[in-house]
């Protein structure tokens, strides 16, 4: 065989040995930020789902207030409930305005002087 023939398996065989001390410290790595991602996903999915029902989060408040016998803040609480439930239902009846139309030219046109 020859020489360079030789020298490119060597080569070859030391990147290949590098290659897999690399795989296994990127393994490590991944393993010591597994819990960390597990509990960060898991704080997103309760986010998205405070987001989408807002009241969920409101009863989970209460239920606190509830557990620490503040009667005050948990009469408060419901009572501040109400009326959020009352005024989006209102605002749900309530017919939404109409902007009047823009003129030509947009903002523009209020310091652009005629010529």
């Amino acid at each position: 065989m020859s020489t360079r023939l030789q020298q490119l398996i060597r080569k070859r065989e030391r990147l290949i040995a590098h290659a897999a001390t690399q795989r296994a410290q990127v393994a490590e790595l991944v393993e010591s930020l597994h819990t960390p991602l597990v509990i960060a996903d898991g704080a997103y999915r309760i986010a998205q789902v405070i987001r989408r029902h807002p009241a969920i989060a409101a009863a989970a408040t209460v239920a606190m207030f509830a557990q620490t016998r503040q009667h005050r803040l948990l009469l408060w609480s419901g009572r501040l409930f109400s009326l959020w439930e009352l005024y989006r239902s209102l605002r749900e009846q309530w017919p939404r305005r109409e902007r009047p139309p823009r003129e030509a030219g947009g903002s523009a046109a209020y310091f652009v002087s005629p010529k």
